[in-house]
């Protein structure tokens, strides 16, 4: 789809129901090959990209996959409904060049939605509802690739005239018909290639029924579409003739039969009576249709009031498998979820929450200006960006003296007692400080400690369950949180690339790098409302334990292939007989994918190869 409408580079392309982004991943590997030359041309292609997806978690599966793109910045990934804002609010501003895009269908709208829309298209179908949508936001002059099921082709009422609308406003100049099972297992629902552009009405429609490959009779999970069965269609596109695959109708029969587009093929026999699910779609409303059944797709809701409050670890760990698999691509997705998190797109923002602005507005501390040409990206609904310094009650140094094993009275934390966010105080060496001194400088829950120089300059530690006394050694800074933040979002942040970027940009780097009080005040700290900060912590510990469980799976999948890998090599090398040794290779050849997609195993078997060789 991405390849016949050819987004060109500088054009505005748009997923308004983005998913995972395959499309929007599509589209600039498109670009990025054919038109993407220099760096100002890399510049373009990142402004170019949208995509807006209502259910968190593929919304946060579209982040990673446009971030491992090439996508440096990804906030143009919105997470919302786009069904959920009028259509009058739409501007000439809002409008793009390009749209891709395969939006939920077989489901309904929840009840408020369709009021969004034109009294005459109004429906709670919501396949018909992002047509309408996308005719109303491209250019003019400009295209649009979207999948349909063959219930947008034949339907009557509001779909009739969305077809109408279509036909009149729109040159729609090809449908290429699938077959059943493309989305096998999730739906057995029968669905559409449409093609059009905005600005001219349509005169005919080229249709293209796409065929099975030889020996098929169906699409399957373990035996899906696969690109290359496109070369036709490919061919076919810039020199069009009937075949016994493709034909045209003119816009006036399709007029005639009351703007039906699930027109079939003439140049073929019916050689069956048709397919049981395709006529089941076709009955209107069956006093059955409601019962759930388990491979019919059920009701789907795309409003605030249809989000998804938790994500499901079976999913995630299905569609993060590769990038797991990745060099240090679970720390890669750790950093990706803290950045997240303090960007406001894990969790939905909730209108009853007190505002940031508000709740800072009751402390006594000013709100620290920040500059426009300073916001690190456009805050979140109820959130501020402030300063360091206005979200504590102080930063200070830590004290300064010797370590002492034989004393355990005054512990003196110091930063080579923290290691992996833990401190084992049984080995916290004590320290002699006066009670005065004392006052200044315990520890007390909450307190998050920086490290200020050396090669762990920025490492932080948040105090918890603390049952001694203790004071911070002078290389740590202590701050100390005050009402505005929740203690575990100032950890988070100070986990997250943001914080990280900031920090580096501030250090100093003669000598030892290290970074000051004063630095660490003038941090940019995005705050959301304070009942927020504390749904973003759940939801960062909630993803962070299916982190480390992805991690425990890919360090046993390495165990396994390099077991398994050194069993098979081992095998074919004492081998007794050309047979043997082939079944042996023939083993390897079949478990190719799975045992060669790590370094270690490729340098294996290239040592193995040229062993053979001599």
């Amino acid at each position: 789809m991405v390849d016949m409408v050819d987004p060109k580079l500088g054009e505005k392309v748009l997923d308004p129901a983005c998913g995972t982004g395959g499309f929007l991943t599509s589209t600039i590997e498109h670009i990025h090959e054919k038109y993407v030359n220099s760096v100002e041309d890399h510049r373009i292609l990142q402004e170019s990209i949208s995509g807006v997806e209502k259910k968190q978690l593929p919304h946060l599966l579209c982040i990673t996959n446009v971030l491992l793109h090439g996508i440096e910045v990804p906030s143009r990934i919105h997470h919302d409904n786009t069904l959920d804002r009028p259509l009058r609010d739409y501007t000439p501003k809002d409008r793009v060049d390009m749209i891709v895009t395969n939006p939920p269908f077989g489901g309904v709208e929840e009840d408020g939605i369709e009021t969004n829309f034109p009294t005459n298209f109004q429906t709670r179908e919501t396949a018909d509802l992002f047509l309408v949508l996308i005719m109303h936001i491209l250019k003019d002059g400009d295209r649009c690739a979207i999948v349909l099921p063959d219930g947008t082709l034949f339907g009557e009422g509001a779909k009739t005239r969305i077809k109408e609308k279509l036909l009149e406003e729109c040159n729609l100049h090809t449908i290429v018909r699938l077959p059943n099972g493309v989305f096998s297992p999730y739906t057995g629902i029968k669905t559409n290639l449409l093609f059009f552009t905005k600005g001219e009405p349509t005169k005919e429609v080229w249709y293209y029924e796409h065929p099975y490959p030889a020996g098929y009779k169906s699409y399957s999970k373990t035996k899906p579409m696969r690109i290359e069965e496109f070369a036709p269609e490919k061919a076919w596109w810039t020199k069009r003739e009937e075949s016994e695959n493709a034909w045209k109708v003119k816009v006036e029969d399709i007029i005639a039969s009351n703007y039906n587009l699930d027109i079939k093929n003439p140049n073929t026999v019916e050689n069956d009576h048709g397919d049981p699910e395709e006529l089941l779609e076709k009955i209107p409303d069956p006093p059955f249709r409601n019962r759930r059944n388990p491979n019919r797709p059920q009701k789907r809701t795309h409003g605030r009031a249809g989000r998804e409050k938790r994500m499901n670890p079976d999913v995630f760990f299905e569609n993060f498998e590769l990038l797991t698999d990745a060099p240090n691509g679970v720390q890669k997705l750790r950093e990706l979820i803290l950045q997240l998190a303090v960007m406001g797109k894990l969790v939905p923002q909730n209108p009853e929450d007190e505002t940031a602005s508000v709740l800072s507005g009751k402390n006594t501390k000013p709100l620290q200006s920040v500059r426009e040409d300073e916001l690190p990206f456009d805050s979140p609904k109820g959130w501020i960006f402030t300063r360091m310094d206005h979200v504590s009650n102080a930063i200070h140094y830590g004290y300064t003296a010797s370590a002492n094993t034989t004393l355990k009275d005054v512990r003196l934390l110091r930063i080579t007692d923290i290691q992996n966010n833990k401190v084992n105080w049984e080995t916290v060496p004590g320290c002699e400080i006066d009670k005065h001194k004392l006052g200044a400088y315990a520890l007390n829950n909450n307190d998050l400690l920086i490290a200020r120089t050396g090669g762990t300059i920025g490492k932080s530690y948040l105090v918890e369950n603390l049952t001694l006394n203790a004071v911070f050694a002078s290389y740590l800074i202590r701050i100390v949180p005050n009402n505005l933040i929740f203690p575990k979002y100032l950890k988070l942040y100070a986990d997250s690339p943001l914080y990280w970027d900031q920090l580096y940009s501030k250090c100093a780097v003669t000598g030892q790098p290290n970074v000051n009080a004063t630095s660490l005040k003038s941090l940019i700290v995005p705050l959301p409302p304070l009942a927020e900060q504390k749904r973003i912590v759940s939801k960062v510990d909630e993803l962070m334990s299916l982190c480390d469980k992805l991690e425990a799976r890919h360090q046993k999948k390495q165990e396994i292939q390099s077991k398994f890998n050194s069993a098979a090599l081992d095998k074919m090398f004492s081998a007794e007989n050309q047979e043997e040794f082939e079944q042996n290779w023939q083993r390897i050849c079949e478990n190719f994918d799975f045992l060669y997609d790590n370094p270690e195993n490729v340098g294996k078997l290239k040592q193995a190869i040229l062993q053979l060789a001599v």
